[in-house]
């Protein structure tokens, strides 16, 4: 069995990683809490003038982050907060929002980063998060100031990965990470942890060595196979053959359809059935010799009598006045039921008669 690491998608914000070392595959934040959050420095003076930046963003299943535009204005040193807006739009994940200024006479179109402009001391009002691209800049009301002072008081961090208070005491008190909100594939184990870059990450990590896993008696152990899962199908629709017609697989000298589970775990063919009973219903033969090499299968539906394999769904319906239970192990001898459960036309069983008129 091969070592394969699992497919896993991250979402937006986020960037995949794949560990050949560790055998694992993570979802690590582009920012530190997942959100660009960042309201002072990052500043730098270039020979394009004096910037400030830090926040990055990417689409649902990069494998990098890109970094959000500089933004350049005003110029001082206290908080840079916004960018022209000319060809590049207001980007939601950067916590960008867009402002129109009419200055002198001159409409000048602004792209503003809502986390630093709200952190300025000139700011005029607290701005609410963007929700989509090019989201005009919007004051938030009175009871949105409530909701978000509340969020922000469960907001921890370290100085570089973020978490989120317990609820409650009762809660146990370790770190509750920001981290990406993914599943694992199955068959990983979970983790998450603070990387060494201060980002939340989501770790998907396979384990050293798989347990052995035993489909059912009528399972195929699937091709699909990897290091972190086996699956287990059944060979005959709804896990038991139940053909019985002769119109099923029948020819002038045998009939077949059924399978079961060989010593490769795959499906095989169940051998075909020759001998017809007495009285038959036309050609619908529902019996074969029995050999060692090919036993009489539960999983073929077949009992044994005497030196003869019975399929009990084709026998009980060549000869509904003898029903046959089905066999519960290989080789097993045939035993007669009345128990008639479910339909009984799907074995062959004509329905009870009416009972007698009570008038």
């Amino acid at each position: 069995m091969g070592i394969a690491i699992p497919e896993m998608s991250c979402p937006a914000m986020s960037y995949k990683l794949i560990n050949d070392t560790t055998q694992s595959v993570s979802c690590i934040n582009c920012n530190a809490g997942g959100v660009c959050e960042i309201e002072t420095g990052g500043c730098t003076t270039t020979d394009v003038g004096y910037t400030c930046g830090g926040c990055k963003f990417s689409q649902a299943n990069a494998v990098s982050c890109y970094d959000c535009p500089r933004l350049t204005r005003p110029l001082d040193t206290v908080s840079t907060y916004q960018r022209p807006r000319d060809t590049t739009p207001c980007n939601k994940d950067c916590m960008e929002c867009r402002l129109a200024e009419n200055r002198n006479g001159t409409l000048l179109d602004w792209c503003v980063n809502i986390k630093r402009y709200n952190a300025h001391p000139n700011a005029t009002s607290t701005l609410l998060p963007p929700n989509a691209q090019d989201m005009i800049c919007t004051p938030e009301n009175a009871n949105q100031t409530t909701a978000r002072v509340a969020f922000e008081a469960t907001k921890k961090t370290d100085g570089k990965c973020k978490w989120i208070a317990p609820e409650n005491a009762d809660t146990p008190a370790w770190k509750i990470l920001r981290a990406p909100n993914v599943p694992c594939p199955c068959g990983t184990i979970k983790s998450q942890v603070c990387n060494q870059g201060g980002r939340e990450e989501v770790k998907c990590t396979l384990p050293t060595e798989m347990p052995e896993i035993t489909c059912g008696d009528d399972g195929m152990m699937s091709e699909e196979v990897s290091a972190t899962f086996v699956k287990c199908g059944v060979c005959n629709h709804g896990g038991n053959c139940t053909i019985a017609g002769f119109v099923d697989g029948c020819v002038s000298s045998s009939c077949s359809g059924c399978q079961y589970a060989n010593e490769l775990k795959e499906c095989a063919a169940c051998p075909d059935l020759t001998d017809p009973s007495p009285p038959a219903l036309g050609d619908n033969r529902d019996s074969r010799s029995w050999a060692g090499t090919n036993p009489c299968r539960k999983a073929c539906s077949e009992c044994k009598e005497g030196a003869e394999c019975v399929n009990i769904y084709r026998r009980n319906l060549n000869n509904p006045a003898k029903i046959y239970a089905f066999p519960t192990a290989d080789n097993e001898d045939c035993a007669i039921t009345t128990c008639h459960s479910g339909d009984p036309q799907n074995y062959g069983v004509p329905a009870p008669p009416l009972p007698p008129d009570s008038e």
